[in-house]
């Protein structure tokens, strides 16, 4: 073999990812598909977390045919319940001792009715889970991140110009910055969800931990199949000038970017990821 063929095949050797990641909201959806492309990047551990149990061993299943050198952790947890958060969290740090990618998928949708119609306990529901679950979360990623060392002292292959305590990505949607009719808590948790982002980006900054959110349009998941009833392919259409559903994948593939090192520039944003719906 030639020298130029040795150097391609050492680079192909090189992980996107090398590292030990969590997602929660793994069962389905968009926190699926990021399970997969995190076992494709190369992560060498991984945390799944969420409340539907049976979702989580399919994902863990399908994880390990992907990637059989993967160490797989299934957590069952209400992001809404800070107690079981710190459990599952301490479970995570106790079998990985580090943690390196985060990716916060758990979420509800909620369309509630105007304001003035809306249930007070449907409202608070949707922002225990899409914003305060997601701080819950947030927080336990970050104590663990802060008290580890940069990922170039772990990992080989990373350059120490690039090198990061954590990167943490948060879902959103681009609901955070529009709204549709009906949906004032969806909307609300959304827009929190896109300004704690910036806060947390601005604080651990120094850190080396990077926080960023990726807004989804209309993509294709079990949390869409209602709205996919109402919306024809002409409606969506007309919202999306590249014309068609998001899919899950396409998310996921914006999260393994928002969380590599071909980021390290970048903390702090909310990246649509939606067809062009916000350019509308």
């Amino acid at each position: 073999m030639n020298s130029h063929s040795n150097s391609n095949a050492n680079v192909s050797m090189v992980k996107e990812l090398p590292g030990v990641a969590v997602v929660t909201g793994a069962a389905s959806g968009i926190g699926r598909a990021v399970a997969h492309a995190l076992a494709r990047a190369g992560c060498s551990a991984i945390a799944l977390i969420d409340v539907n149990a049976a979702g989580l061993t399919e994902v863990a299943s399908s994880i390990r045919a992907l990637n059989q050198d993967m160490r797989v952790l299934e957590l069952q947890c209400d992001a809404a319940h800070e107690a079981e958060v710190v459990r599952a969290f301490d479970a995570i740090h106790d079998a990985f001792n580090r943690l390196d990618y985060a990716i916060n998928c758990a979420g509800v949708p909620g369309n509630t009715g105007p304001s003035d119609v809306a249930l007070v306990s449907a409202f608070d529901r949707v922002i225990a889970v899409n914003l305060r679950g997601l701080f819950l979360c947030a927080r336990q990623e970050l104590r663990i991140m802060k008290s580890q060392s940069l990922d170039s002292h772990v990992y080989p292959g990373i350059d120490a110009s690039r090198a990061q305590r954590g990167a943490i990505v948060n879902i959103a949607s681009g609901l955070a910055y529009v709204a549709l009719p009906g949906c004032p808590a969806y909307c609300a948790s959304k827009a929190g969800v896109a300004a704690l982002t910036r806060s947390d980006a601005v604080d651990y900054a120094l850190s080396r931990i990077r926080v960023n959110a990726v807004l989804p349009g209309i993509v294709e998941t079990s949390m869409t199949s209602g709205a996919k009833a109402e919306l024809d392919d002409h409606a969506v259409k007309v919202m999306t000038p590249l014309q068609r559903w998001g899919q899950p994948r396409e998310i996921a593939d914006a999260c393994v970017f928002l969380c590599s090192s071909k980021a390290s520039f970048v903390t702090g944003i909310s990246m649509p990821v939606d067809g062009g719906y916000l350019a509308i």
